[in-house]
């Protein structure tokens, strides 16, 4: 995920690639072919993603799963926290990922300008 943050100058808006990995799901219903679909709910930052933007991903961890996808559990408030910054690194991306043309893995690599 690419996000759009802000620079040294508050009006100029730098993309950049956080470190932290996707939610996405392929959902299949009775329809013939599967919809691929996800989800981005945002928590408030760290002190990583805070740097640089006013919310975050909400980012559930692998032993959360099954409180967090359990309908019945209703007591998930916890889970709600911002992801622990030492588990995160951010870096610049090269402003090649603001063109839509642009569609390569070299996006979200390290911008070494």
């Amino acid at each position: 995920m690419i996000e759009h943050v802000r620079g040294p100058d508050a009006s100029d808006r730098l993309p950049a690639q956080p470190r932290a990995p996707p939610r996405r799901d392929v959902w299949h219903a009775r329809e013939p072919e599967a919809l691929f679909t996800f989800t981005v709910l945002t928590t408030l930052p760290n002190e990583v993603s805070g740097t640089v933007h006013d919310r975050m991903p909400l980012i559930v961890q692998p032993k959360d799963y099954a409180r967090w996808l359990d309908p019945e559990n209703e007591d998930v408030a916890d889970l709600l926290a911002p992801y622990p910054a030492e588990r995160m690194v951010a870096y610049a991306v090269n402003r090649r990922v603001n063109d839509p043309k642009n569609d390569d893995a070299r996006l979200s690599e390290p911008d070494p300008a």
